[in-house]
């Protein structure tokens, strides 16, 4: 009965005519590339992303922080026209200050600021320490809404940034069980002798996105004289399932030691 191999890609080598065949690093390399390459976006965008925002922070705190008040005497009321002509006095620093209320606009003034300003001689307002000119009726804030919220960042950074790490890690994973199977092989290569085995049962392999269409269980005789088992999975898309070899069908196993063998 011919020996059944579960590689066909190492057939030269169980025939002696070729060396056992081994993983190129090339592979492992672009992995390894990738997973760098996707490391150092990942972690430049995220911390892109965490400057971004403390930037952000420490700008809107300190803006915050700068407001002061001042008492402004009011002028126009009298006048021509109903509040067009009001006008707000005040000094900051020495530096006397001239302002018109009625075009600063509701946002700053309020709905019934121009009333009340008319109400009193005096009126107080919130500026700026930076800015005298930027100003509010209290206890409105000259702030606008866009720059009190102005903590938020780019999607781009908040997505991006962490997908380049998760896609770092999943390379990361990909090349180290690649270096472990390249390793392996090596030391297959170097080390490891033919020993004969005998098939216990073979079925399709079921695992989802495996790669391998068939998954035997066989057993060998080590140079001890003890007799082991293993389980594995190859590639043999051209034996159906309806033509795979019987129990007692031969095998070969490449073998280290009792911990490291494989079927070929």
């Amino acid at each position: 009965m011919p020996v059944f191999l579960l590689n066909l890609a190492n057939a030269d080598f169980a025939a002696g005519k070729g060396p056992y065949p081994v993983m190129s690093g090339r592979r492992l390399a672009f992995v390894s590339a990738v997973a760098r390459i996707a490391v150092m976006l990942g972690a430049a965008l995220t911390l892109a992303a965490a400057a971004t925002y403390f930037y952000q922070a420490n700008a809107k705190e300190r803006l915050l922080s700068s407001l002061q008040t001042v008492t402004a005497t009011v002028s126009g009321c009298a006048g021509p026209g109903r509040f067009q002509n009001i006008r707000f006095h005040y000094t900051v620093e020495g530096k006397a200050y001239d302002q018109s209320a009625y075009w600063r606009g509701t946002e700053f003034v309020g709905p019934s600021g121009l009333t009340d300003a008319c109400t009193a001689p005096t009126i107080r307002l919130n500026y700026l320490a930076g800015d005298p000119n930027r100003w509010s009726v209290a206890p409105i804030s000259p702030i606008t809404r866009q720059e009190r919220e102005a903590t938020t960042i780019s999607a781009f950074y908040v997505i991006i940034g962490p997908f380049f790490l998760f896609v770092a890690g999943i390379f990361s994973l990909t090349g180290y069980a690649l270096r472990k199977t390249k390793e392996k092989q090596e030391r297959l290569a170097k080390e490891g002798v033919i020993l004969k085995a005998e098939l216990i049962k073979a079925k399709e392999d079921t695992t989802e996105d495996s790669p391998f269409n068939i998954r035997c269980e066989y057993r060998f005789t080590n140079p001890r004289g003890e007799v082991l088992t293993g389980k594995t999975s190859g590639i043999r898309p051209d034996v159906k399932k309806k033509d795979y070899p019987p129990p007692g069908t031969p095998m070969l196993v490449l073998y280290v030691n009792d911990h490291l063998f494989e079927a070929l």
